[in-house]
């Protein structure tokens, strides 16, 4: 991503200044270029809307309360509770359905009226309305390679990568396989 976004001096950017340059280059397509575990809110100050997005994974939380007055966001339920205006109600439907180890709905939480971002979603507040929408969706292509060793050639890149984003300004790692260490440097 931070060579996509051509930043002087990407390297000494915060997460949260990458991610900021991100939104306003791609704004709701920068989820497309982020590697890695994130939950955001990002205002879009020329459309007048609030963009909040969690990663494919879930790994990061994301929960909203809204109805015809407020609009309020926080990584758990509680940062939601310390607003006097969000109800403590618990959502009996939810429980029930936990019970069946059933969910017709990721969005829902133990809590009536409280919703969170679900894994790879995007909650986008324009206007008074909300718009919920999947930013990612697994590939069902699947790469037949010719060698058993391909893939275990692909496999290491995309753990290379992966090692490589959480690195973010470190100067050096390293890792080791039983057949070879890797050592990961920053440019």
């Amino acid at each position: 991503m931070r060579a996509a976004l051509n930043v002087a001096n990407s390297a000494s950017l915060s997460d949260a200044a990458l991610l900021l340059a991100a939104f306003e280059r791609w704004h709701e397509n920068c989820t497309d270029h982020i590697v890695g575990d994130y939950a955001f809110a990002a205002w879009d100050r020329t459309n007048s809307k609030l963009v909040l997005a969690r990663d494919p994974l879930g790994c990061r939380p994301l929960h909203y309360f809204h109805d015809r007055r407020l609009l309020a966001f926080a990584s758990m339920p509680r940062g939601l509770h310390a607003l006097g205006e969000v109800p403590r109600e618990a959502d009996f439907d939810y429980f029930a359905n936990g019970l069946m180890y059933y969910t017709d709905d990721a969005s829902r939480t133990a809590f009536k009226n409280i919703q969170q971002v679900a894994m790879g979603q995007m909650a986008v507040f324009e206007r008074g309305a909300l718009r919920l929408q999947q930013h990612w969706q697994p590939s069902h292509k699947f790469n037949i390679l010719r060698r058993p060793s391909d893939y275990h050639d692909a496999l290491r890149e995309q753990l290379d990568r992966a090692v490589l984003v959480r690195l973010r300004g470190a100067r050096k790692a390293c890792h080791a396989t039983e057949r070879r260490p890797r050592q990961f440097r920053r440019h």
